[in-house]
């Protein structure tokens, strides 16, 4: 009896220390580095779209469906695409708030340029029509049929 009621005491006593690690270092848990939940957050998103996608193929979402529950999940996963890409260049160059009278591009160009090369890339990798990654070798999509545009490694 003796060693049930040790052991239950030892149990007891190591079941309040785990409780009480949390509230004697709340900085040790339960904080992230603010680019994981972002990271996290866009791999949750592309498994949604790929879900979606699944759903489709299977029968289990109508088109109409489809199209517009994915067009949600690609703006939100832009939206985190671009949350993380803002994180990156605030951590690459912090001290890049020169301007332009310091000869460096202005904000809103730099911004363009960007959005201009994400459309370049989009155009050259999806099809135009409704955006789905086409295959290595395909030339029509095989969602809407649409000619698909040769890749320039053809």
């Amino acid at each position: 009896m003796l060693p049930v009621a040790v052991m239950s005491f030892a149990l007891l006593l190591v079941v309040a220390w785990m409780i009480a690690q949390p509230l004697l270092h709340p900085d040790a848990f339960g904080e992230e580095e603010p680019g994981s939940s972002l990271v996290s957050a866009k791999e949750r998103l592309l498994g949604d779209i790929r879900d979606l996608d699944l759903d489709l193929a299977t029968g289990k979402l109508d088109e109409e469906d489809h199209r517009r529950l994915r067009a949600a999940a690609l703006a939100d996963t832009a939206e985190t695409l671009r949350a993380i890409e803002e994180e990156q260049s605030l951590d690459l160059a912090p001290g890049d708030d020169a301007g332009p009278a310091s000869g460096s591009t202005p904000p809103d160009d730099r911004l363009e340029a960007v959005i201009a090369a994400r459309k370049r890339a989009m155009t050259m990798t999806g099809c135009a029509s409704c955006g789905m990654a086409p295959g290595p070798h395909d030339r029509f999509c095989r969602r809407c049929g649409a000619d698909l545009p040769a890749p320039v490694g053809r």
